[in-house]
Order: structure tokens, then C-alpha cells, then sequence
């Protein structure tokens, strides 16, 4: 089954040579939670998983198999002034996967919670490129303002500083705001921080959660319909939902999202990626 929409050197082609006009951002979709964002000059990457590092750690046979293979070679990836980690899970803060784009690119930065300190350091990244996200406090890199927002990956969960083990992104460049939930579940006071922004892209997780994936330690987030309530409380113009295209065992079907929308909210504007696939948001 063909699955990448545009994967190797000629997706990263793709990247370095699209010319974003004023108020937009351009989107690639990595797989997972991985995107790629491009303003007006500059190129962030957020959770990107490039690697089978899941399936070859695992202690069962066949567990953690990639759907598709990674749609571009981490190796060869040197044009991201950063790359953001939500948190430690490793389909989104995965070592080889930043290892090899640090090597590719010495002037690539690294943005992990503050509570992960150790963690990207135990990857051989230097202490220099090293960026520590703490809930609610804008980082500046090139021409975008990254805010991180505290999230439950169905609890709050702290360091002995405080620090968030779990963050989403507001993401600011080029006159569009976005927002990129990392991993989390809904609760009211979120919907009260993001409020106060005007969001034009909202990227949500979808994939759920059931007490099969809790006996399997699988943390679970917000299903289609959660995504969707919650995407209209925040009032986003466009919803992208993510965190189901990757993995068989943690995934709830794409398919009821849109059938949800369709039924409740038909005029929420959304946009389902393939994997390797360019979007050009215009506010």
C-alpha cells in the first residue's frame, strides 16, 4: 500500500525551495506528531520521529512497527534552525532521530521541556544548543516566538523544580499563530490559556484512549470527538488532527473525525495530511 505522498531528498527539496508568502506558514507532515513549519524565512520541526528505534528497543516481537519508513533521513535534514520536543516519549523526543540532525547541522537548536534537561544531553547534543521550554515562558528563535503551554498526558506530571514533563507549543511567525498540543487530554484551563490567543491552526491528537492501551501503559489523549470540542472552544479557524497514522496499536480511525465534524460542526474548516504532504495556510 503506497502511503508517503513525497518522501527523500526530494521532499527536503520541497522545504528548502517553497517561498512562503506573507501571512502563511507551510506544513509537512512527518508521520506521528512530526511536522516540519516554514515562515517567511526560517524552519522549525516539531516531535520528529525519523528512526525504528521503537520497534528495535521493544521487548515484544513485532511491537512499535512503523506503518510507513521514515519519510526523510534524519541525516540529511540540516536546514531546521530548531527542532521541539512536546516530551520523553519517544515517537516524539527519539535520540536517534535528534542525533543525526545535529550532526547534520551544528547551528540547528534543540527546544526540550526543562524537566528533559538530562535526557537531551544523554543524546550527545552540547549543553549549547540546548534550549529549556518552561510552561507559559516565549523562547525566540529566528523570525518565530514559541510559547509552551503545560499539557496532560492524562495527568500533570513535574520535576522536583516544577518543570512540565508534558508541553504543547503556540507557535508565532509570519503573522499566523498555531498551536501544536504535543501529547494531552482535554481539561478547562487550557482551553482558558489558548483563549487568549487568536489561533489560526490548531494541531490536536485524536487518537484516544481505552483501558486496553492503560493495561498496556500506552498514555492516552483526546479522541476525535474531544479534538473536535475542543478545537471549537479555543475557536480555530483550521484543525489538524494528528497522532494516528503511524502506529496500528494506538490510533482511533480518521475516518470518525470527519464523520463528527460533518455531523456537528460541518463549518470548522480541517485538513487531513498524508504522510510527506505540503499544506500552505493563508490567514
Amino acid at each position: 500500500m503506497d502511503i508517503i505522498y513525497k518522501q527523500g531528498d526530494a521532499l527536503l527539496q520541497e522545504i528548502n525551495q517553497t517561498s512562503v508568502p506573507d501571512n502563511c506558514l507551510a506544513l509537512w507532515n512527518l508521520g506521528q506528531e512530526g511536522y516540519v513549519i516554514k515562515g517567511a524565512k526560517d524552519i522549525i520541526c516539531i516531535d520528529p520521529y525519523l528512526s525504528d528505534s521503537i520497534a528495535r528497543d521493544a521487548q515484544t516481537p513485532g511491537e512499535g512497527v512503523r506503518d510507513f519508513p521514515p519519510p526523510i533521513d534524519p541525516n540529511r535534514f540540516q536546514s531546521a534552525a530548531a527542532v521541539l520536543c512536546t516530551h520523553y516519549h519517544q515517537d516524539h523526543m527519539d535520540g536517534d532521530t535528534l542525533k543525526a540532525i545535529a550532526n547534520a547541522s551544528d547551528s540547528t537548536l534543540f527546544v526540550v521541556p526543562a524537566s528533559h534537561e538530562s535526557l537531551a544531553r544523554s543524546f550527545g547534543i552540547d549543553v549549547s544548543r540546548i534550549l529549556l521550554a518552561k510552561d507559559m515562558e516565549p523562547l525566540q528563535i529566528g523570525e518565530f516566538t514559541i510559547t509552551p503551554v503545560a499539557q496532560k498526558h492524562q495527568e500533570f506530571e513535574t520535576d522536583a523544580k516544577g518543570n512540565h514533563f508534558f508541553l504543547g507549543y503556540i507557535v508565532e511567525a509570519n503573522g499566523v499563530t498555531l498551536y501544536h498540543s504535543g501529547d494531552t487530554v482535554y481539561f478547562p484551563e487550557l482551553v482558558d490559556r489558548l483563549s487568549k490567543y487568536r489561533i489560526d491552526i490548531a494541531m490536536v491528537n485524536s487518537n484516544g484512549r481505552d483501558w486496553m492501551r492503560d493495561e498496556a501503559n500506552i498514555i492516552g489523549n483526546m479522541n476525535y470527538r474531544e479534538a473536535l470540542e475542543f478545537v471549537r472552544a479555543i475557536q480555530a479557524d483550521l484543525v489538524i488532527p494528528m497522532h494516528f497514522d503511524m502506529f496500528a496499536g494506538n490510533r482511533e480511525n480518521p475516518a470518525y473525525f470527519v464523520d463528527y465534524l460533518f455531523n456537528r460542526h460541518r463549518s470548522q474548516k480541517f485538513h487531513m495530511f498524508a504522510v510527506g504532504e505540503r499544506f500552505i495556510y493563508h490567514r
